[in-house]
């Protein structure tokens, strides 16, 4: 057995290790990208159907075909308003409905300069089950609500005053409610980062030109008065959910999408199901299954199924998987006769690896990894493997927020 010992410097989160898949194989994000291996450097997410119908559009070239490098991704369910969704069928969906809240799309087209064709995936991933909402999101969700209501009780006590005309600017309304908010006992800082509040929603607001009673609606109906601080830990709460969580994703790509060829063939096709059971202290059980077909030059198809646990504490995160993988490889070869033949190479081997994932912030971390790896005839470089890599994310989504 050979031991690999590697020093790897990675920019905007490339895979470790090029023969080792990662520590916990998860559903990806957006499987269209996966499928191509492939980045676009233009991601469309349209957010309504005007959007997606524009998205659509700019996905063509000026001779009608696909633009390459573009990345499509969206949401369904989202594209309109859902005023009759009640916070209890969020929180708690049904089957159905986890199916509908949770199922995105994703495409992307690609330009293979080498062969000179483009290459375009699709994919679809969703959750079957969605685990719960935890007690971090309940108590923001009380706060949002607790704040929401207070502040829009202060606010809409102004409405007379601006209709009787005794408000008639920003200043003068800013200058009610902190004095409305004094009277009452309110803290000094609360007053002054709702001033601040108001005033970014108003210069919001006023490059329309709307009335200062179309300016108090819009805050009343629309949530827009909450802080910064308690948006951001509902919103940071809102992703994390506990108990039995399923999520499916499927995905294929094609080839010749130039018109270089016939017709257009299927490259590959891929399918990703984790099922797991997290937990409210952070630690959380892991079942995966993976199939990947390729059809190249020689035709592979890989099955995974893994099971592995995985522990966040506070910056650190720790995990340990198992994974048993069985293969089967048909290539071109020549027989003792001197005739080509399709030969097949088909095995179990397996990879057992522990990681540990340091968060120095939310772009940098450093990941150690230590195991057996994967072992077929394609590549001879197997037995155990110690990784050192370093990520650094040049480009993390965040959320922007409204300043406090």
């Amino acid at each position: 057995m050979k031991r690999v010992i590697l020093l790897i410097l990675i920019i905007n989160g490339s895979e470790l290790f090029a023969q080792e898949d990662e520590i916990h194989v998860e559903v990806p994000g957006s499987p269209a990208f996966t499928i191509l291996d492939f980045e676009p450097t233009s991601i469309l997410r349209p957010s309504s159907v005007a959007e997606l119908k524009t998205s659509v559009f700019n996905s063509f070239d000026e001779n009608g075909g696909f633009a390459p490098n573009i990345g499509l991704e969206f949401s369904p369910y989202w594209l309109k308003s859902r005023d009759s969704l009640t916070m209890k069928e969020y929180e708690n969906p049904n089957f159905t409905q986890t199916i509908r809240q949770t199922f995105q799309i994703s495409a992307a087209v690609v330009e293979d300069t080498a062969a000179d064709m483009r290459k375009m995936g699709l994919g679809v991933r969703f959750q079957l089950a969605s685990g719960n909402v935890t007690d971090k999101y309940k108590s923001a969700y009380k706060k949002l609500s607790d704040q929401l209501k207070l502040e829009t009780l202060y606010i809409g006590s102004t409405r007379g005053q601006i209709l009787a005309g005794n408000i008639t600017n920003i200043s003068e309304l800013k200058a009610h409610i902190s004095q409305q908010m004094l009277n009452s006992g309110e803290d000094k800082l609360k007053i002054s980062n709702l001033m601040k509040v108001l005033d970014y929603q108003w210069a919001k607001h006023n490059e329309s030109g709307g009335s200062l009673l179309e300016f108090q609606d819009y805050l009343m109906n629309s949530g827009s008065i909450v802080s910064n601080d308690v948006a951001k830990t509902y919103l940071d709460a809102n992703k994390e959910r506990v108990g039995f969580l399923m999520e499916v994703g499927l995905a294929a790509g094609f080839n010749d999408l130039s018109g270089n060829s016939e017709e257009n063939s299927l490259d590959q096709i891929g399918l990703w199901l984790n099922a797991s059971h997290k937990y409210e202290s952070g630690g959380q059980f892991i079942g995966s299954v993976k199939f990947i077909h390729t059809n190249r030059d020689s035709a592979a198809s890989n099955i995974d199924v893994g099971l592995s646990y995985v522990r966040q504490l506070s910056d650190i995160a720790l995990s340990i998987e198992a994974v048993s993988r069985w293969y089967r490889l048909e290539y071109s070869a020549t027989s003792l006769e001197g005739n080509e033949i399709t030969a097949v190479d088909r095995d179990f081997t397996y990879r057992i690896a522990a990681n540990a994932t340091y968060n120095l912030s939310n772009k940098f971390n450093i990941n150690i990894s230590l195991g057996r790896g994967f072992a077929d005839r394609s590549f001879e470089a197997s037995g155990f493997f110690s990784i050192l890599g370093v990520n650094y994310n040049l480009f993390s989504k965040t959320t922007k927020l409204k300043p406090s």
